[in-house]
């Protein structure tokens, strides 16, 4: 964003313009963005793509001050642009993907996972590598409790230097149980073990810091249906 403007994709300028009234176009395909007298409240009151056909009325005022959200926005298709919030320290909200693709029938069939930074390109997986000792593939499983160790270190990481100390070392391992549950499975428990060095720091503390980091942390959130996530934090010397 630079000086109170949101970059807006060309095709939406001819709808843009046939709306003069509502709209400030100028030579560098650039529209005003609304006027946010309210802050934050008013911010979180604008509509996503999506929510409304209605394109946002626009005026020629600046960005609300410095400590409120910014805005910014761009999209592939005709309509008003999509819009991303980001905190006043820079942290945009973010969307991630990951696919799969799977051949053949039931316990025969096999997939491939890919994620979008290529981590995973057509990463094998399947029913010998779920339920069975097949180590050639991965598993739903395993990637979940992956992505929420990652995922509670750095919620942690985060919190000690918010509270002032640095994290040299942290070693997560997260453990996720699938057990059957009627005619399926359900995860029952997701067992966490933090391990960290964090020079200065209390004992006390450390715990504090730590549970707080798996409650707050957005996988933790995410996995809220889960009946147990426990954890065991240890502080190294």
């Amino acid at each position: 964003i630079k000086r109170g403007f949101v970059q807006v994709d060309p095709e939406w300028l001819p709808e843009a313009r046939k709306r003069k009234r509502k709209y400030n176009v100028n030579r560098k395909s650039q529209v005003l963005v609304k006027n946010l007298q309210s802050g934050p409240a008013g911010i979180a009151s604008l509509p996503r793509v999506g929510e409304s056909q209605r394109p946002l009325a626009m005026m020629s005022h600046a960005l609300p001050p410095a400590g409120w959200a910014q805005w910014t926005g761009g999209h592939a298709s005709r309509g008003p642009p999509s819009i991303t919030s980001s905190s006043s320290k820079g942290h945009t909200m973010t969307e991630k993907t990951a696919s799969v693709h799977w051949e053949g029938q039931g316990k025969q069939g096999q997939g491939q996972i890919s994620t979008e930074t290529d981590a995973l390109k057509d990463y094998p997986y399947g029913f010998g590598s779920r339920f069975e000792d097949d180590r050639t593939g991965t598993n739903p499983e395993e990637l979940l409790g992956a992505a929420h160790a990652a995922c509670f270190t750095m919620a942690f990481s985060f919190a000690c230097d918010k509270a002032g100390f640095a994290t040299e070392q942290v070693d997560t391992q997260a453990k996720v149980r699938l057990v059957p549950e009627g005619d399926g499975f359900v995860i029952d428990r997701i067992a966490l073990t933090l391990e960290a060095k964090v020079p200065g720091m209390a004992p006390d503390q450390f715990q504090r810091i730590a549970e707080a980091a798996k409650r707050g942390c957005p996988l933790s959130k995410a996995l809220a249906s889960v009946p147990e996530i426990t954890l065991k934090a240890t502080l190294r010397p």
